[in-house]
């Protein structure tokens, strides 16, 4: 019915084995990247910016930002 081998390089190679060896290639690859991401931390670090509410964040943060406000808001006076 159709021609499914493949001559490359002198080897008579099957399409649907070429696809199949593919298939698990793109699978070891996805893996080997997503096992060095973790997912929980950065999600953790996005939450406070997707928080409109800044009081729910760390009090010691907001301090320090309000203290580093206060501080631009001098250097500009002067």
């Amino acid at each position: 019915m159709y021609n499914m081998n493949i001559q490359l390089f002198g080897f008579n190679l099957n399409v649907e084995m070429l696809i199949l060896i593919g298939i698990i290639y793109l699978i070891l690859v996805v893996h080997t990247i997503g096992g060095c991401c973790n997912m929980p931390r950065i999600m953790e670090g996005l939450k406070s910016m997707n928080s409109d509410d800044s009081s729910s964040s760390d009090s010691s943060s907001s301090d320090q930002m309000k203290k580093i406000a206060m501080l631009k808001k001098q250097s500009q006076n002067q």
